[in-house]
């Protein structure tokens, strides 16, 4: 294994604790990303970041990355057709850099028809592909160590991904995603 087989990620960027640690105090918002992504290669955006996203504001971040950095979806839940061909327009928009859409089981995401992969919970795997979502007892490492240790052997050959959020869906320490990322680069992953 490299320690490129593992990439570990947020969800999403915009975290205000972020700022003075992580992020330095004098830089403008719209410049986190492309900090984040000098460190990251993957973030998970939000529903509530999908939703509210202007297509300027998507032109923004794809400019924002590089080329092998990769966007994973969390997918809406659709009111109408409206809304699903807006999410559609937005994903091909965003062309390679989608790595994925992360989607429940009870969607009706099969009907966009789109050419990246879609990952379903609960699994969180494609043919090449295995996604993790660490969510619990990110202060204590021994217990993330198990965590990544049974999901690198679950996840076989595949390309892993674990994206690090708290079990509420709420902000984590970027603190927490340091330290995890460097643990996993210790354990060889």
């Amino acid at each position: 294994m490299t320690a490129e087989n593992l990439k570990i990620g947020a969800r999403g960027w915009r975290h205000p604790q972020w700022v003075g640690s992580y992020y330095p105090d004098d830089l403008p918002e719209e410049w986190q990303l492309t900090y984040y992504a000098n460190d990251f290669r993957v973030v998970l955006i939000p529903v509530e970041y999908w939703e509210s996203s202007t297509g300027y504001e998507l032109d923004e971040w794809l400019e924002a990355v590089g080329d092998d950095f990769r966007f994973y979806l969390e997918c809406p839940s659709f009111e109408n057709d409206e809304e699903m061909q807006r999410f559609h327009d937005q994903c091909v928009e965003m062309g390679d850099l989608l790595g994925g859409i992360i989607s429940a089981e009870d969607d009706n995401v099969d009907r966009l028809d789109l050419k990246c992969p879609v990952i379903r919970s609960p699994s969180f795997k494609t043919d090449d592909r295995c996604i993790g979502i660490l969510n619990k007892a990110l202060d204590d490492l021994r217990v993330v160590r198990v965590w990544l240790e049974e999901f690198d052997r679950s996840c076989e050959t595949r390309q892993k991904i674990a994206f690090v959020t708290d079990a509420n869906g709420n902000d984590v320490h970027i603190e927490a995603i340091l330290k995890i990322r460097t643990l996993s680069e210790m354990m060889g992953l």
